[in-house]
This record gives C-alpha cells, structure tokens and sequence, in this order.
C-alpha cells in the first residue's frame, strides 16, 4: 500500500534566502521533530556556506544521510564534512563496497558507533542485517 505524502515545504538553492526560510518554517512547525538531510556533495555545490548555516539555524534535531563516500577528500571538502557531521545528532554512511553490497554505518552525536547495516542489491539477493 502506498501512503501518499503531500510535500509542504520545498528548498530552491538557487533563490536567495530559501535556506533561512525553510529553517524557519521547519522550526515554526510542531509536526516536525526530527530533520533527515541526505546528503549527496552535488547538491549544495556553490551552496556549502547556506547549507551549513541552515543546519546550525535549525533548532530540530538532525540527522545527516552521507550518500558517497570520497576515499581521499581534499582539506577543504574533510572539513566541510567534519562541521556538518558535528551539527548533527546522528549520521548515516552509505558506502558501496563492492558490486551489489550497500553498508551502512550509523553514530550518535556522542560519537557512539551503533555498527553497519549492510544489504545486497534487490537484483543480487534479499540479505538484510539491521543495526
């Protein structure tokens, strides 16, 4: 079955002034408790400073979803990473090992590793292992 899902707020990074808007929508909605941000680097390219400054606007708690992982990031792009991770209260990684494996790893804000969740793609196996 499926639940349809009415969008209620939208973020245009090409507009000036949407990332401070959304946060302020988000924070003025009680419905809202939890922000989740997948995160994919090409999203927010030429944007970074918005964004970052949209996470540290947000008084909800966030979790960041990391889609790639970069093997060797320049200083620039590490710390980026670095301040975005520590604006959230929990992150995901999603790292793609090798040819149909997906892992997943989840910390806390504390810093607390919870392990991998790891699954194989649909077309390859239905192996699932949860956190």
């Amino acid at each position: 079955m499926i639940i349809p899902v009415e969008i209620e707020y939208i973020l245009n990074v090409d507009s000036p002034g949407s990332f401070s808007s959304l946060a302020k929508n988000i924070n003025d909605d009680a419905d809202i408790r939890i922000v989740m941000i997948q995160h994919e680097f090409g999203f927010f390219e030429k944007k970074e400073d918005e964004f970052v400054q949209f996470l540290r606007d947000l008084t909800k708690s966030i979790i960041i979803a990391f889609h790639t992982v970069l093997p060797n990031p320049n200083e620039l792009l590490k710390e980026n990473v670095q301040e975005i991770s520590g604006l959230a209260e929990s992150i995901i990684v999603s790292d793609k090992l090798f040819s149909g494996n997906i892992n997943q790893r989840l910390w806390d804000s504390a810093g607390k590793d919870h392990g991998y969740s790891s699954w194989h793609s649909p077309d390859t196996s239905s192996r699932t292992n949860a956190f």
